[in-house]
C-alpha cells in the first residue's frame, strides 16, 4: 500500500512545520466552488517531472510537490470542524468526512486518485458552508523519441468513479463534481454535466492532440470537490452526504504518435526524460483493449477531459 504523507490527526488549516518538502498553500475563502489552491508552480531546478497533490476543507490547507517520491499521497481519513477527527454518530452538528489526494507511477503508466466526502447530520442553524476538494497532478516537462511537432498524438486513458449527492432538506444546496484534464497541443475534449449519467464507450477513453512537440512534456490533473451549502438563516435539523470518489485512478495507458492518415507509428516509442536528457521510462504505445463492463463515468455529477495547449512556466 502507498504511504501516506499526510496525517489525519493534524489540523487541515496548519502544514506541519517537520514534514520534509510540505508547504502551507495560500489562505483563501471558501467557496461553493473552491477555486485550485495548486496553481501549476515551477519545477525545482533539474526536475523533469512534478508529482502535486494537495487537499483542503473550507479552505486550502497544505500540498505536497517532489519529483523523486512515487508516490506522493496524502490521506487525510477522517476529519471534523476544527481539523477534529470524526465524532461519534449521532453528535448534535455531526461533520465526517475524508479525503485523498494521490499522484504516482507504476511503470510507465502514470495515475491519478482524488477522495472527497463528508456526512453531516442534524445540522445547526447557521453552520457555516461545508465544502472540500483533492487535487492531484503529474506534471512531465519533457518527453523524448521524436523530434519536432507529429501530425497528431493520441493519448489513452482510463478512468471510473463515483459521484452521489443527496440531502434532506431541498432548501440545502448540495454538489459533487470531479474534473480531469490534459495540456498537450490542442485537441477536442469531453464534458459532462448535471444529473445526466454520462458513461460514454468503449471505457478506455481516447484524447488525439495536435500541435504538440512532446519535448515540451505535458500536464495532467485530476480535482474531485463536495459542498453542502445551508442559505443565510435557513433552519438546523438537515443531513446530507456528497462523495466524490475518484481512488479507483485517472490512468495514462498509452502515447501513440500518428502520421497524416491518422495512424499510428509503430516504431515511435515516447520516453520521459531526466535533466540530462536520459530516458527515464518509456510509455506504452499499444492502443489499450477495453475492458468489459468497466464504465468511464457512473453515476451522476460532472467529468471533464480536456486537452489544451501546454502553456510554458
Amino acid at each position: 500500500m502507498p504511504t501516506s504523507t499526510g496525517d489525519s490527526r493534524r489540523d487541515l488549516g496548519t502544514a506541519p512545520h517537520e514534514a520534509p518538502r510540505r508547504a502551507r498553500a495560500p489562505r483563501r475563502a471558501a467557496g461553493l466552488a473552491l477555486a485550485s489552491a495548486l496553481a501549476l508552480l515551477p519545477a525545482p531546478a533539474g526536475a523533469t517531472i512534478l508529482y502535486t497533490v494537495g487537499v483542503g476543507f473550507r479552505q486550502p490547507a497544505f500540498f505536497v510537490q517532489d519529483e523523486d517520491v512515487v508516490p506522493q499521497s496524502i490521506d487525510i481519513s477522517e476529519f471534523s470542524f476544527g481539523g477534529a477527527l470524526c465524532p461519534a454518530p449521532g453528535t448534535p452538528n455531526y461533520l465526517c468526512g475524508r479525503l485523498l489526494s494521490e499522484a504516482g507511477r507504476a511503470g510507465g503508466r502514470l495515475y491519478l486518485r482524488s477522495l472527497a466526502r463528508f456526512e453531516r447530520t442534524d445540522a445547526a442553524a447557521g453552520s457555516p458552508e461545508t465544502a472540500a476538494y483533492a487535487d492531484s497532478r503529474i506534471l512531465i516537462t519533457s518527453v523524448g523519441g521524436y523530434v519536432g511537432t507529429p501530425p497528431a498524438a493520441a493519448f489513452y486513458f482510463g478512468l471510473s468513479g463515483t459521484l452521489s449527492k443527496t440531502t434532506s432538506d431541498p432548501g440545502v444546496t448540495v454538489e459533487a463534481f470531479s474534473v480531469a484534464s490534459l495540456q498537450a497541443g490542442s485537441g477536442g475534449f469531453l464534458q459532462c454535466f448535471g444529473e445526466v449519467d454520462c458513461t460514454p464507450e468503449p471505457s478506455v477513453h481516447k484524447i488525439t492532440v495536435t500541435d504538440w512537440t512532446p519535448s515540451s512534456g505535458f500536464y495532467l490533473t485530476l480535482r474531485s470537490d463536495v459542498a453542502a451549502v445551508a442559505p443565510g438563516g435557513h433552519p438546523g435539523g438537515w443531513d446530507a452526504e456528497v462523495v466524490a470518489d475518484f481512488t479507483d485512478t485517472l490512468e495514462l495507458l498509452a502515447i501513440q504518435v500518428l502520421d497524416e492518415n491518422g495512424d499510428p507509428m509503430p516504431d515511435v516509442v515516447l520516453t520521459a526524460l531526466d535533466a540530462k536528457g536520459d530516458p527515464l521510462f518509456e510509455f506504452p504505445n499499444d492502443a489499450p483493449v477495453p475492458e468489459p463492463g468497466r464504465a468511464l463515468l457512473a453515476l451522476t455529477g460532472s467529468l471533464a477531459l480536456a486537452a489544451a495547449r501546454l502553456r510554458s512556466a
